[in-house]
Formats: structure tokens, C-alpha cells, sequence
């Protein structure tokens, strides 16, 4: 999926980071585990738990909350 493509609001971070920045997942998750990136936990289905799903959790993000993360943390390119 290219960037362009990337519906707005929420998505899996490590879709995010894979098909929106283009980026190693483990980028997102340290900015996360870091708090510098609000991230929610999506609860388990009950069709999901009915169906022996293994538990994992399902960590998303907010597009808005990603682009503004990239431009508080991420060095600015310089201009020469």
C-alpha cells in the first residue's frame, strides 16, 4: 500500500510504520514504549475468543498522532 493510500485515522502501529513511513516497526514501538507516541490497545473480539485466537495484543495508533510525532521528535531536513 503506498503512503497516499493510507486511509486517515487509525491503524495496527506496525502497519503504520511498514506502508505509511516506510519504517523498521521496532521505530514506532521505542516511540511508544518511550511515551512519545499515544498509542491504544484494541480489545479482544468475542468471535475472536470463541474461536481459540491466540492472545497478542493489537497495538494502534492515530495517523494525526504519528505526523505530529514525526515532527516534534524526528531532525528536520536542513535547508542549505
Amino acid at each position: 500500500m503506498a503512503s497516499d493510500e493510507m486511509p486517515r485515522g487509525w491503524a495496527p502501529y506496525r502497519v503504520v510504520a511498514r506502508d505509511y513511513l516506510h519504517v523498521s516497526e521496532d521505530i514506532l514501538l521505542g516511540a511508544i514504549k518511550a511515551g512519545k507516541l499515544r498509542a491504544y490497545e484494541k480489545p479482544m473480539t468475542r468471535e475472536r475468543r470463541k474461536q481459540g485466537a491466540r492472545e497478542y495484543r493489537q497495538i494502534w495508533v492515530n495517523i494525526a498522532d504519528v505526523d505530529e510525532y514525526i515532527r516534534a521528535e524526528w531532525e528536520p531536513y536542513p535547508i542549505r
